[in-house]
């Protein structure tokens, strides 16, 4: 095990270090040229200072947390385990050359900044989650929250703001969504696969190709909120409070009411 209580700096080489070892840090970690790639990032870790690093972000039963002044920027890799980012912390999913694989949990408290142009995706397995409380701002229309394997057991919960800052076409949540805070579409589109439970639908947003609610689950369209929805399927529950509005502006594609 390597134990880092002090700090471990990467100063030269535009490439990659490894470390092999079953790795530990409580102290800080720069990376101002290149990437830290861990294999093993164990145990109950706090990252500080600014890195960027690839690899395996902790294992079952163990806790890594984006301090309140780091600035992490993870590559690619897999999530075991439960990842913090701290109020005031931030962590970069921008990732353009492979795949994130969530088995995990993801509790976001300050920033979460994903965004590539090139298609690759975030993809939950077993029980992996997103509790998002801060800010997550998607800056294209990738990486997808994606779901091959038809998993009913994921979630990605928005308590905070999800934002959509880039790209003009949609991004895709297809895990299981719930979101009781704002969600703020800016540019382009939201596509969700699965509501879930009761969502506040707060904010100005556009929502495409989109099963709207479920069998059992509410969507409240906020008062202050503008929802346009283009097309897509309608099941669960709909209430549009006084002052909210509803936009059915499709013109190119259907829409299927089984809910009410």
């Amino acid at each position: 095990t390597f134990i880092n209580a002090g700090t471990f700096q990467k100063v030269s080489g535009t490439g990659t270090t490894t470390i092999g070892w079953a790795f530990q840090t409580i102290g800080t970690v720069e990376t101002p040229v290149g990437t830290l790639s861990v294999n093993n990032l164990t145990g109950n870790s706090i990252l500080n200072g600014t890195i960027t690093m690839s690899g395996s972000v902790g294992g079952p039963g163990t806790l890594v947390t984006v301090a309140s002044n780091a600035v992490v920027t993870w590559s690619s890799g897999t999530l075991n385990g439960s990842l913090t980012v701290n109020s005031g912390g931030t962590l970069n999913l921008t990732n353009s050359s492979s795949y994130y694989y969530f088995y995990g949990t993801l509790t976001n408290y300050g920033t979460v900044v994903c965004g590539n142009a090139s298609g690759y995706s975030i993809f939950g397995e077993n029980n992996a989650a997103i509790y998002n409380y801060g800010l997550w701002q998607a800056i294209a229309n990738y990486p997808a929250i994606s779901n091959g394997g038809g998993q009913t057991n994921l979630l990605f919960l928005n308590a905070g703001t999800f934002r959509k800052t880039g790209g003009t076409g949609s991004i895709t949540i297809d895990w299981p969504f719930t979101s009781t805070g704002i969600l703020d579409i800016q540019s382009g589109a939201l596509s969700v696969g699965s509501w879930v439970g009761n969502s506040i639908l707060t904010g100005t947003m556009t929502l495409t190709s989109s099963t709207f609610g479920s069998v059992g689950a509410t969507l409240t369209v906020a008062s202050n909120a503008v929802v346009t929805w283009s097309s897509g399927t309608f099941n669960g529950a709909l209430t549009v409070n006084p002052g909210g509005t509803l936009n059915l502006t499709n013109s190119s594609s259907y829409y299927y009411f089984y809910g009410t």
